[in-house]
């Protein structure tokens, strides 16, 4: 991308947030009294798309990668092959403003003969920012415009600062059924862990967490006691993964997913909706001193 695209900024309050529809939807920023809470560098817009570590992007319609068998990258319906890239194409293409306020946004990506190679149902996907009392809600609803059922397998991806030294900052893991190490193509199911994370250790193997409790995760720093909660509707967000590229990376990444990866082709907690019907999830960010004080 030669030169920044338009950027949309709401505020409320102490909160403010900046959105570029044109580029995935993607929410860049949002901060809190001046803290920023989602990492994005000044000049993100030089590795987009190409490279997309820091603000939010969505991942649509699938979150990972996708393999049947020994077929790399493809979504395998009805005896047809189809190409899909890691993390799917949502973050990729132009979403177009539907409603802008002081204080929210709301966009919507259409299908199109290019998704349809990809993903072959007609639908809209509409995507909405919005700056609340309780902090960043963010909320996707998807229109089946087709004929036959459609797969809904979603994620949001954001990048949160992270700041050294990491030995200050703690993830705190709610209560889980089970964990999953996503390395690859490969996964190995593992019993849940320590329910604290330090910063100081690798997370370069993504963690899948399934039958996660609706308290969601905390990302805290124990000497500010500077905390960033996020949750899930735990109805649809059934999985949620936590991934850190490297140990110097300033940022992580906690986010939720509506099903594991590969999902499209194994149909493991896959939601379907009907031709005609929609459905409806939401994420909430809220930033902010610690509830409570977080034992080590």
């Amino acid at each position: 991308m030669s030169r920044a695209p338009e950027i949309f900024l709401i505020e409320s309050g102490e909160q403010s947030a900046s959105v570029s529809p044109t580029s995935g939807g993607l929410l860049l920023k949002y901060s809190v009294d001046g803290k920023e809470v989602v990492h994005c560098p000044e000049n993100w817009f030089e590795s987009y798309p190409i490279k997309i570590h820091y603000g939010c992007p969505v991942l649509f319609p699938c979150p990972s990668t996708l393999n049947f068998y020994e077929h790399k990258d493809v979504f395998h319906w009805k005896g047809i092959f189809h190409r899909m890239p890691q993390h799917g194409f949502a973050r990729h293409l132009p979403w177009a403003v539907e409603d802008l306020t002081e204080s929210a946004i709301r966009m919507v990506l259409q299908s199109s003969s290019l998704t349809r190679t990809m993903f072959p149902w007609d639908f809209e996907l509409e995507l909405e920012y919005s700056l609340t009392a309780k902090g960043l809600s963010a909320s996707v609803k998807i229109k089946n415009l087709s004929q036959d059922q459609l797969p809904f397998h979603f994620g949001f991806h954001p990048y949160f600062v992270s700041e050294a030294p990491y030995t200050r900052q703690v993830i705190k893991v709610p209560e889980s059924r089970s964990l999953r190490l996503l390395g690859g193509r490969e996964t190995e199911t593992v019993q849940p862990e320590n329910r604290i994370i330090s910063l100081n250790s690798s997370l370069s193997l993504t963690r899948f967490y399934e039958g996660v409790s609706p308290e969601g995760f905390m990302l805290m720093d124990r000497q500010s006691q500077w905390a960033v909660t996020v949750q899930a509707d735990v109805k649809y967000f059934r999985g949620w993964a936590i991934w850190r590229p490297r140990l110097d990376a300033p940022f992580v990444c906690i986010e939720p997913w509506t099903a594991p990866p590969n999902a499209l082709n194994t149909g493991e907690g896959i939601h379907w909706v009907e031709s005609g019907g929609s459905l409806s999830a939401g994420m909430l960010i809220s930033a902010g001193p610690a509830p409570e004080a977080m034992e080590s």
